[in-house]
């Protein structure tokens, strides 16, 4: 049968059942077909349904080695109390290797690694060398496809990337993703990229007092940096969370207060709200120490334990979880909610804790916390916590070891809720901006690699030549 023939409706219909991979396949079948799966009633719809079905992404952070897994958000068996931990098998997606010409720099104390927003995983600082020297970019990785983009390097702020934070926003109405990098340690400009549009514009704001922050925009072209102005001078001190268009993050602003306009002793943290598409500030302040911040229903959440410091004791009997909701933003009215949770399986050998984090909440209302660390001689568990019937599901997540890379070692997991398949995010000009193209290593290319090893133990001359993704 010619595929011309086949009715434009069950294409459609037929096709919004599939994976992105499978969609991205099928756009090379001819021009109608690209034409069809490139419609904004199909993306649409194609959103629509895989947002019915989302799942929770992990990206498992090693030595030079990044995983990336996932697995369904909703859980395949109803509660039973009584019931020991559900087991699930995690989707392996993809392996980002260490490489001598580029690597991810790795988490610390000062340096976050990675973020998320609407089905990309963003990696704050990517280490490429050019030349003769090395740069850092913020890079944006599509785990269900690999592709990649690579922003332009920022010069080095008075704290040399010390503190690179940097957060990584979608507007769901103009469907952009941007990435916002404010500035440190002194006030000044705001500076923003777009993805895709010609050269760096200046746009100083005839405002107040500012600090530098600096944006880009994913789209089409020549991807160019703006600058645009913050009224409140601060550090950013926390990762962040894009929620429905806003980009979230904790501020400290206490080195920048002025004394006739804040009460010193009054300082606390301020939340800071970015309006990702309109590009304005707004501001929350009494925030009183760090905190979690997760997605609630459409909603911030705000996530406080009962000490800074409960992940890390040796000895603990329960997390006492304290909840606040912003219910309106404008009144900044709060909803406060506290509970009580406890498992077994948040402790390991000898009684000593294990770090478990909340990562966000399901549509049903159901708190999803992770464990922070994974090590391939201990199960990995996340717990569903009901809050109307106060219990607490154990599940443990099997097939991570595709990224035991580190020889029993803990690694970093960075754990997402509601990851969906966004066929706005696979757009070959959206991904394609790459001035260096990541190495992916695939199953294929092990077995080369294997195969390459066994070649030259038996003298058959030249190695093969690896493969190389460029996207």
């Amino acid at each position: 049968m010619n595929s011309d023939s086949i009715p434009i409706d069950l294409i459609t219909e037929i096709c919004s059942r599939l994976p992105a991979k499978s969609i991205a396949r099928f756009r090379c079948v001819s021009k109608l077909w690209s034409s069809i799966l490139r419609r904004p009633y199909f993306t649409e719809l194609f959103l629509t349904r895989s947002s019915a079905k989302p799942r929770i992404l992990f990206a498992i952070e090693g030595d030079g080695w990044w995983s990336l897994f996932s697995l369904p958000q909703t859980l395949m068996s109803p509660y039973d109390e009584s019931s020991s931990s559900l087991v699930v098998t995690a989707k392996y997606h993809m392996d980002f290797h260490q490489d001598p010409n580029m690597w991810i720099h790795p988490s610390s104390d000062r340096h976050f690694s990675c973020g998320y927003a609407s089905g990309l995983i963003y990696f704050y600082s990517m280490c490429i060398k050019l030349k003769d020297d090395y740069v850092e970019v913020p890079s944006i990785c599509n785990p269900n496809t690999g592709q990649y983009a690579i922003l332009p390097s920022l010069e080095r702020g008075v704290e040399g990337f010390e503190k690179p934070f940097s957060f990584f926003g979608f507007d769901p109405i103009d469907k952009q993703y941007k990435v916002l990098k404010p500035h440190q340690g002194c006030g000044g400009y705001h500076r923003i990229v777009t993805l895709g549009n010609g050269k760096e514009v200046w746009k100083p704001y005839d405002q107040g007092c500012c600090c530098d922050h600096k944006i880009v925009t994913l789209g089409t072209g020549k991807m160019r940096w703006r600058t645009i102005k913050c009224p409140l001078p601060h550090d950013p001190v926390s990762e962040g969370i894009c929620i429905n268009g806003v980009l979230y993050y904790l501020g400290d602003y206490q080195n920048y207060a002025r004394s006739d306009v804040v009460d010193y002793e009054s300082l606390d943290y301020v939340l800071v709200c970015f309006d990702v598409r309109s590009e304005k500030f707004k501001f929350i302040y009494g925030l009183q120490s760090l905190c979690k911040l997760i997605n609630y229903k459409g909603k911030l959440c705000v996530i406080y334990w009962e000490d800074n410091h409960v992940g890390w004791k040796d000895h603990v009997d329960a997390i006492e979880l304290y909840m606040w909701i912003l219910e309106d933003a404008e009144k900044q009215e709060w909803s406060k909610y506290a509970y009580t949770l406890w498992d077994d399986k948040f402790f390991v050998d000898d009684n000593k804790y294990a770090p478990v984090v909340v990562v966000g909440v399901t549509s049903m209302g159901e708190i999803i916390l992770s464990m922070g660390y994974y090590t391939s001689d201990q199960p990995f568990y996340v717990f569903y916590f009901n809050p109307k019937k106060n219990t607490i599901q154990s599940v443990e997540i099997r097939g991570l070891e595709e990224c035991d890379h580190n020889n029993h070692f803990r690694s970093k997991v960075y754990t997402f809720v509601d990851h969906v398949e966004d066929l706005n995010v696979n757009d070959s000009k959206l991904l394609n901006l790459s001035i260096y193209a990541p190495y992916v290593k695939t199953k294929e290319e092990e077995k080369d690699e294997e195969e390459e090893e066994h070649d030259k133990d038996e003298g058959k001359g030249e190695p093969r030549r690896r493969r190389w993704r460029a996207w």
